[in-house]
């Protein structure tokens, strides 16, 4: 009965916002019109606010102003000399996670708050295209057989302690993300399938693989990958538990103190090698703050300059007089059908899968929770034409929940539990408990046993990823999960769909051998044209057997202060925020 009020509750408040709308946007929801999202997948050189912010249009005046005649004098008025960073970027994030700053013993949660110290191996345009301006990879090249990849280094390069940067340090950051102590999300793929490392010279290194890897530069970035370039000779002197208490990276800020549980401080690095990418802001504050509110409250009153807001609270951002902003098309949200292959799991059978499936509206979800112009319903696995195998053809399930009454029926399988896994730790993805709920109460609604489980990410993470025995025992398991814009194919199946024995995360489909099968032949093809084909065949046959709830393609929701002039993430990514790009508002 909890559920029914709680999902009456949410339906009402649903339907009173779409009554009443918002003053900036009162006509159609976001369902049913062309959202900024699309605009995002299809032209994504014109998507964000913040460009929108840096680029004004050219008007007369605007081209005069940037376009003065060339003296000396004007170009002197025109060009000053570069000031240094000045002033203070403070962040405000739900979560710090496991709050820990060796990436070897995190996961790809941490990036948001070690991210700044690090350089990743490959660096990412604002649109996520992989790129050498933004990594510590001047170059590399793959083996005609995919077997292994020559990696070179950008010259010049320092920790922050001052020392050169050398491919030994390439070498030891793959064999620690290769250790057995090491948990990083890209960790365990490494540990099945990284041979030998050569070192060619004082720049360059040769990796070798145990089988054809064609998908290493989607792990190699910030946007799918938690591995980036650690130094050798400063970890080994301290330890792990030394390097995570006082880590240096090569990055553009550069640690300072961590106060556990409040907040993290970061300097500019005004020694970073690409001067390109230096600090307009002195110092970085990220702090913690668990209630979504009280990060909007902060960032109105000047405190906090930048805050992860939850997609329902665009309202009140705007209510405050507060820019929305945040990358765009970041990643596309489901509910995995956790280890939906287990016989003794009603879901491992597809009709139950589909009933499930079909109770659940996803337009209205859509409605209640993203702002319009933020979210568009998601229909399988791939759903934005940055992943191989998108299919703009593939139709979201229809919301049919007579049909999904009937089948439940049909099997006796009323009453029948269902596990929604609720956790807030997720800082990429704030809305997932507010989405269990929703779901929890479409399921009562069609006769099923939801029960929502609030768990810690980080308690449960052994059990999900069967990790040291650990298994789920909880009846019918279903939890948030969510594939950024970014990264290879086979990258997104070994995190939520490949078994842990297997080198996979989240084992979250209902056909093991199949899944297998593809990541195989995936990993192993080199052809582009072949590999897009074997995606696409998968991505159909997740649709075909009900594999996986996809709810929407999302925005990331940041509220922005008056204090912050410009700022440019990283879009179809969740978890490269570039706040070196940030600059203060004069």
């Amino acid at each position: 009965m909890k559920i029914r009020r709680l999902f009456a509750a949410l339906l009402a408040l649903a339907l009173v916002a779409i009554a009443c709308g918002d003053d900036e946007q009162d006509q159609a929801p976001a369902a049913t019109q062309a959202p900024a999202t699309t605009q995002a997948m299809a032209e994504p050189e014109e998507t964000t606010t913040t460009q929108a912010m840096a680029e004004p249009e050219e008007t007369a005046t605007t081209q005069a102003m940037a376009e003065p005649e060339e003296t000396t004098t004007t170009q002197a008025m025109a060009e000053p000399e570069p000031a240094g960073p000045t002033g203070t970027l403070t962040v405000a994030l739900p979560t710090f996670g496991k709050e820990v700053f060796d990436p070897s013993i995190g996961t790809s949660l941490e990036k948001s708050i070690y991210g700044p110290m690090y350089d990743f191996f490959v660096g990412l345009s604002q649109n996520g295209e992989e790129s050498a301006e933004g990594g510590a990879l001047e170059s590399w090249e793959m083996a005609p057989d995919g077997m292994s990849w020559t990696l070179t280094l950008h010259p010049n390069m320092t920790w922050h302690d001052g020392t050169p940067i050398t491919s030994a340090d390439t070498k030891f950051s793959f064999e620690r993300y290769a250790e057995e102590t090491a948990t990083c999300s890209r960790c365990q793929a490494l540990k099945t399938i990284l041979g030998s490392i050569d070192v060619i010279d004082d720049l360059t290194v040769t990796v070798n693989f145990n089988s054809p890897n064609p998908a290493l530069l989607g792990d190699l970035t910030a946007a799918q990958g938690d591995i980036p370039i650690l130094p050798k000779a400063y970890y080994q002197s301290v330890g792990t538990d030394g390097f995570n208490a006082a880590p240096i990276g090569s990055g553009p800020f550069k640690f300072v103190e961590h106060k556990v549980g409040e907040e993290i401080v970061y300097e500019a690095n005004l020694d970073y090698w690409n001067q390109d990418r230096l600090p307009a802001f002195e110092r970085l504050v990220i702090e913690v703050v668990p209630e979504s509110l009280s990060r909007l409250a902060l960032v109105e009153t000047g405190d906090v300059d930048l805050a992860l807001m939850e997609p329902q609270v665009v309202g009140n951002i705007r209510d405050a007089g507060l820019r929305v902003g945040g990358p765009k098309a970041i990643a596309t949200v489901m509910a995995a059908l956790a280890h939906s292959y287990e016989p003794h799991f009603e879901m491992s059978n597809e009709e139950f899968r589909k009933a499930v499936i079909l109770a659940v509206d996803k337009a209205a979800l859509i409605g209640a929770i993203y702002p319009e112009g933020t979210a568009i319903p998601a229909a399988s696995l791939i759903n934005v034409p940055t992943h191989l195998g998108y299919d703009p053809d593939l139709e979201p399930r229809p919301y049919d929940p007579d049909e999904s009454r009937r089948i439940i029926a049909a099997n006796g399988w009323e009453g029948t539990p269902v596990t929604l896994y609720s956790w807030s730790t997720w800082s990429s993805i704030p809305e997932l408990p507010t989405l269990m709920e929703a779901i929890a109460g479409y399921l009562d609604a069609v006769g099923l046993d939801p029960v929502i489980k609030p768990v810690d990410y980080t308690a449960i993470r052994p059990n999900l990823l069967r990790l040291e025995g650990n298994t789920i025992t909880d009846p019918n398991p279903i939890h948030g999960w969510f594939v950024t814009s970014t990264g290879a194919f086979e990258t997104l199946v070994r995190i939520g769909l490949l078994a842990h024995a297997d080198g996979g995360l989240y084992g979250a489909y209902h056909d093991a051998a199949t899944v297998d099968r593809v990541y195989d032949t995936m990993s192993a093809e080199i052809d582009l044209a072949k590999r897009g084909e074997l995606a696409a065949e998968f991505n159909q046959a997740v649709y075909d057997t009900w594999g996986l709830l996809p709810i929407a393609v999302t925005d990331s929701i940041w509220a922005i202060g008056p204090g912050v002039a410009d700022w440019r993430p990283t879009n179809f990514t969740p978890s490269d925020y570039r706040f070196e790009t940030a600059t203060p508002a004069s």
